[in-house]
């Protein structure tokens, strides 16, 4: 089951706008860019700017649809692009200010984008799902199934004991149904 069944935390719901607006603000960084580099080497930059706007949109969706890994992977990203923007900053600051700013405001967005991403909620929501809790019983042999957290959540994991073969059709149904009237 897929994280969109429990509601959406507020941090990843933060995140998700954050990233957008970040990828605004590199809209408008892109514009600018390409009103003050040579004519030459213009049609290089568009190509790579465009193909960075789509990856950024595509990391964005899935991030805000639940992807872990695409969560994980914008960390690596963010966390090997960050020394060359950095050093970009300070290069271009001088004769680009408003540029550099801006960029400098998008770096600012990814980490708090990130920091909010990473917090418990968050990792939770991303994770639920693919793991049964420690705080859950499970035996074979027909007993009951205990769930700790809310009702959605241990519907998740019951269908996931169900497909690793831990509990039978009828277990699930039984449990499912006690879960439901609850």
């Amino acid at each position: 089951m897929t994280p969109n069944l429990v509601t959406r935390p507020a941090e990843v719901t933060k995140s998700v706008t954050l990233l957008y607006r970040m990828l605004g603000l590199g809209v408008i960084n892109s514009i600018i860019l390409l009103f003050t580099i040579p004519s030459s080497d213009v049609g290089f930059t568009l190509i790579i700017q465009i193909f960075v706007f789509f990856v950024m949109v595509y990391f964005i969706q899935k991030i805000g649809s639940g992807s872990n890994g695409a969560r994980i992977t914008f960390l690596v990203l963010t966390i090997i692009g960050a020394p060359f923007s950095l050093l970009m900053i300070a290069q271009t600051f001088q004769y680009y200010p408003v540029t550099s700013l801006i960029t400098l405001i998008i770096g600012i967005f990814q980490i708090v984008a990130l920091v909010n991403l990473f917090q418990k909620p968050a990792t939770e929501w991303f994770t639920q799902g693919r793991v049964i809790s420690t705080t859950s019983t499970q035996e074979k042999s027909g007993n009951s199934i205990t769930f700790d957290s809310d009702k959605y959540e241990s519907l998740s994991k019951l269908k996931q004991a169900l497909d690793e073969g831990l509990i039978s059709e009828e277990e699930y149904n039984k449990e499912k149904q006690k879960l439901l009237n609850n």
